[in-house]
């Protein structure tokens, strides 16, 4: 690495920590302002409320890193070789014959770094994270509940209709079981709670509910069978369970049953395709669409700086202003695209979902190769 190579290499870095920080910054000033009630709950709830907010931002963060390291990457490449052309540096180094694709290589390579820890930390640290970004400062500051939304487990003739997943506690309160396999003798329970537990050698993976209203005289029951198989246990049969027990055996985590998107957002893509091949988990189009996305945003976001770096810098544009406006058409050209063959793949105009995918690769990954020429004259 030539002294260049490090000066250039410096100054991205610099105007890349500038812009980050202050992009986030400004997301979190906006969400402290437009939740400046639930910031003064929180202030109250005890000596433990700063560490609460910093808990609360911290992972934010991050997760707006990975959101935004590819953009804010590409324009910091753009604004710092805009700078060294403003100087007439980059002039006196093309005069020695240098290429513009040699000048610029050493941040090309720090950016595919940058891709590479995005890729990384996206699949195994905020997948660690995920309860605290599903959670909102209502959580931290009161006894909110997540709502499961109806679920039915084909492989048992087990349900769900009702309950929330408590965020601080993890666990489901106030659930509502259903047996609908047989319509001659249906059965609702209803309990105050349930917690998930492992397959061991007393029960198959599934809930242990706690306190049940409904029904009546649980030491009376027999254990219901599906496919002769014992799919909920009553403490007359099993000496395991408390008189006002029952065990029911749905093998369905409980972050599989909360509603809304983010369940699955911040989830690694193992764990996504174990759920698509999951037999008692419906996963919809959309769903699936969602896992190749992830699979491809790392090329997708390579694709972004080397399609915007030489449509920028062959320009010789000398104006920021004018800079950040091509990286901004860029990246939005990209993301509607995407979220064009998006849509389609998930209401099924393109199939397979894969194909809904990957076509924004397909589009943009050869030319933003092809523009590579511009850098080597």
């Amino acid at each position: 690495m030539t002294i260049f190579d490090r000066y250039l290499l410096r100054r991205f870095v610099k105007i890349f920590a500038i812009c980050f920080i202050s992009l986030s910054g400004l997301y979190v000033i906006v969400h402290l302002f437009t939740n400046l009630e639930k910031i003064v709950d929180l202030s109250r709830s005890g000596d433990s409320a700063f560490e609460e907010f910093m808990g609360f931002y911290g992972p934010r963060i991050l997760d707006f890193f990975n959101q935004t390291a590819a953009l804010i990457a590409l324009i910091s490449a753009v604004f710092a070789f805009t700078i060294l052309q403003r100087s007439n540096e980059i002039t006196a180094i093309e005069a020695a014959g240098a290429s513009k694709y040699r000048i610029i290589k050493p941040i090309l390579v720090t950016s595919i770094v940058i891709v590479g820890v995005v890729a990384l930390s996206r699949e195994f640290v905020i997948p660690g994270m995920r309860d605290a970004l599903i959670v909102d400062l209502q959580d931290l500051t009161g006894d909110s509940k997540k709502p499961i939304q109806q679920f039915k487990d084909y492989t048992t003739g087990l349900g769900i209709k009702g309950g929330y997943v408590q965020i601080r506690d993890r666990e489901i309160v106030s659930p509502i079981f259903n047996y609908f396999a047989d319509q001659e003798s249906p059965l609702n329970i209803v309990a105050e709670k349930a917690t998930f537990e492992p397959p061991n050698d007393l029960h198959p993976g599934g809930y242990m509910v706690y306190r049940v209203s409904v029904p009546k005289n649980l030491s009376k029951r027999n254990t219901r069978m599906h496919d002769d198989q014992p799919v909920v246990f009553f403490p007359g049969q099993h000496e395991w369970l408390k008189s006002n027990q029952c065990f029911v055996a749905m093998n369905v985590p409980p972050h599989l049953l909360v509603s809304g998107p983010d369940a699955s957002r911040y989830a690694p893509i193992q764990e996504l395709i174990a759920t698509n091949r999951h037999p008692s988990v419906h996963f919809s189009n959309r769903q699936r669409v969602e896992v190749h996305s992830r699979i491809v945003q790392p090329l997708m976001d390579l694709t972004l700086i080397c399609l915007g770096l030489p449509i920028v810098i062959a320009r010789r544009s000398q104006n920021l202003f004018v800079a950040a406006g091509i990286c901004m058409a860029i990246v939005i050209g990209m993301l509607l695209t995407t979220l064009t063959f998006q849509g389609l793949g998930a209401t099924r105009i393109i199939t397979p979902p894969a194909l809904a995918a990957w076509m924004p690769v397909i589009i943009f990954t050869p030319l933003a190769f092809a523009m590579q020429k511009l850098l080597k004259k």
